[in-house]
């Protein structure tokens, strides 16, 4: 797949951490289930600014505890440049 025409090269490259299951840490998990939005405005530890928190259920695929697995939504303009990142 072709980067769209007129778009820039990427100069920034960002590592993201998979979550984790809370009880025995594996990276494993089972698709997501259900997705709750939540409009919220506020800045993201980099001094970003999102427009909503975003969570979706999830059960571990080696111990099967489930959790629920939040990231940030930012606004359209910033959605394309940025990835979502994990809330912390």
């Amino acid at each position: 797949m072709a980067r769209p025409k007129g778009t820039s090269n990427t100069k920034t490259v960002t590592t993201v951490e998979p979550s984790r299951c809370p009880a025995c840490h594996s990276t494993r998990r089972s698709r997501y289930r259900g997705r709750i939005v939540q409009p919220f405005g506020g800045l993201d530890a980099g001094g970003r600014p999102f427009t909503a928190i975003v969570r979706h259920r999830t059960q571990c695929e080696d111990c099967g505890q489930w959790r629920i697995d939040q990231t940030l939504a930012y606004s359209p303009a910033e959605s394309n440049a940025l990835p979502a990142r994990p809330v912390t």
